[in-house]
């Protein structure tokens, strides 16, 4: 097989197995993994050592250094807000306290030697923020304990290499061994050196693109480079301190006012996707039968005082006096799913650790890899009912937040309140939230688009979004800006024209948005609400079917959401009316009178 079929077919089996894991909700790093066994050890299809020889580690170190950008990308300190402390004492006595504590277990209780128990130690206090971002999303988890879980998982990333790191060095080092406190002061400052290294690129490439002097269609590849060269520059003077370089520049340029963040946070976030997939089908495949059968009954012992004792342990002592509730505690101290950069980081120097006479380092790789499949099952599959037990996650029905305050909105704003389904309304005109301040409304005064909205917002309480201003064009920025947020499937908008008469349709073509009422425009909805239409709510059963309902409306009354099975359907274009009993409809209706 050529190294351009195997990239090709693994990156169609890469799409494959992320379109499962979003079709039937599980954890697509579970099934990459599975794929990349199926593939190696399994049937022998693929070998990623005779494949790409000496090209598989460069491969996987710069997909490595690319995806911790993207994590590192995602941090702004706004996030943080009064969590400062707790995400402080996290990393900095956490951290180190999880190195000690997992490097004990992995010696007394997984009979690894104390050089490679010291360096799998430091691997495993990573949290893999490209697995715990996408749990975060789908439990709907409320701010304080996600900011906590996201920040320890993209700053432990580097941090738990780097820890890794420093041990094989010092293994592998024999000056390091002789005089360990001048070897470790010397690399104490080599990575403070890289770390303001990187802040300065990244500074300096803020200061390049307010300038000017790079158009916006180079902006991208630009980072993108820049990415690979900062890793690649900081590696020539210390082994893997491109990790710690890389995140920082990530670091540096989300805290700065650039004005296509967005958009290259979204570039780097489908990047770093598809290089999760392909590496871990890459390291998955290198695993052979024998190394599996390393794994006996301590490794089971060791994955139990890991999840049950360590973690805990380990968040008890750095969350002391930090403000986190006793529900937060307990959910952080469970919730710890290890990634890509276990994975890769154990593929790196596992096989380095066996070259140096340990041979106990070839555990590394398989025990890496029990640990992600119990963790990102164990977690990905609890940590909704578990955040729900401790009340952390918004378990209600998913919400709707409306954009544009007017008498439709508020009134079906209304409807949705009784019906306890969230509901915000956001207007940057404070006059047309009159309407919505007197029936007490919860509104969101600004520009929602704003990054400021952005951290103001729990934007994970809502399901949906309704574009309901008067602008065509601003509902089709609205669309635009929150498919990433909510998904296309999730993005309604009330039917406009402007001035010139076909900013509408353009727009509802391109973005594929559907109308709520789409054979009316604002203005008609409007002005049958001043000839006594009114949103109502009933409540369809078997004694009130809906056949029954529509003979007492007529043709006239439009549907607009159902709610049922804590969850609302919204009813537009494509809508679908359920055929069941035992749901709540929300209905534009006109007055008893109508002919």
């Amino acid at each position: 097989m050529t190294p351009i079929l195997a990239v090709s077919l693994i990156g169609m089996l890469c799409m494959v197995c992320q379109w499962i894991g979003w079709r039937f909700k599980v954890p697509a790093i579970v099934l990459l993994s599975a794929a990349g066994i199926l593939l190696g050890p399994a049937f022998g299809l693929l070998k990623p050592q005779e494949v790409f020889g000496n090209s598989l580690r460069p491969i996987i170190s710069m997909a490595v250094a690319i995806i911790l950008f993207d994590g590192g990308l995602g941090l702004r300190f706004k996030e943080l807000k009064d969590m400062t402390r707790t995400v402080s004492q996290m990393v900095l006595l956490g951290a180190p306290l999880g190195w000690v504590l997992t490097a004990a277990a992995g010696h007394y209780v997984a009979g690894l030697s104390w050089p490679v128990a010291l360096v799998f130690g430091g691997i495993l206090v990573v949290t893999g923020p490209t697995v715990i971002l996408p749990l975060l999303r789908q439990a709907r988890l409320q701010s304080r304990a996600s900011a906590v879980l996201k920040w320890e998982g993209i700053v432990n990333d580097p941090l738990g290499a780097l820890f890794a790191v420093v041990a094989y060095e010092y293994f592998a080092s024999p000056s390091l061994q002789h005089a360990p406190v001048f070897g470790f002061t010397y690399l104490a400052v080599k990575i403070a050196v890289i770390g303001f290294f990187a802040f300065l690129i990244g500074r300096a490439t803020r200061w390049v693109f307010h300038r000017g002097y790079v158009p916006e269609f180079l902006k991208q590849p630009a980072v993108l480079v820049m990415v690979l060269l900062v890793y690649a520059l900081a590696n020539l003077w210390q082994d893997e301190g491109g990790l710690i370089a890389v995140t920082v520049f990530g670091i540096t340029l989300a805290n700065s006012d650039l004005r296509n963040l967005e958009e290259m946070r979204r570039f780097k976030e489908y990047l770093s996707l598809l290089l999760v997939s392909l590496v871990f089908i890459l390291i998955t495949a290198t695993l052979r039968w024998q190394d599996l059968a390393l794994l006996d009954w301590r490794t089971v012992v060791f994955l139990v005082i890991l999840l049950l004792a360590i973690r805990p342990i380990t968040v008890l002592c750095s969350t002391f006096r930090s403000g986190v509730t006793r529900q937060e505690l307990l959910f952080i101290g469970w919730i710890a799913p290890r990634g890509i950069v276990c994975a890769a980081v154990c593929g790196l120097l596992g096989p380095q650790m066996v070259g140096l006479g340990y041979p106990d380092g070839a555990k590394m790789v398989p025990l890496a890899f029990s640990i992600i499949f119990v963790t990102v099952i164990g977690h990905g599959f609890t940590i909704r009912p578990w955040g729900r037990r401790l009340g952390l996650v918004y378990d209600s029905i998913s919400g709707l937040l409306i954009v544009g305050c007017n008498a439709f909105t508020v009134e079906l704003a209304l409807r949705l309140q009784e019906a306890d389904v969230p509901v915000l309304i956001a207007d940057n005109d404070w006059q047309e939230l009159r309407l919505a301040r007197q029936w007490q409304v919860p509104l969101h005064y600004g520009e929602i688009l704003s990054e400021d909205a952005e951290f103001k917002l729990e934007l994970s309480k809502y399901g949906d979004l309704l574009a309901a201003s008067g602008d065509a064009s601003y509902n089709a920025l609205l669309a635009t800006h929150f498919a990433h947020v909510f998904g296309h499937e999730h993005l309604y908008r009330l039917a406009t024209e402007d001035s010139a008469g076909n900013v509408e349709k353009t727009s509802a073509e391109t973005l594929k948005v559907p109308a709520l009422l789409e054979s009316i425009q604002q203005d008609d909805v409007m002005n049958k609400m001043k000839r006594g239409w009114k949103i109502k709510t009933v409540r369809i059963s078997e004694e009130y079917p809906y056949s029954l309902y529509q003979q007492e409306q007529g043709s006239h009354a439009v549907p607009l959401i159902s709610i049922n099975n804590l969850r609302i359907i919204i009813h537009a274009t494509e809508g679908i009316l359920p055929t069941e009993s035992g749901y709540t409809l929300i209905a534009f209706t006109p007055p008893a009178n109508i002919s």
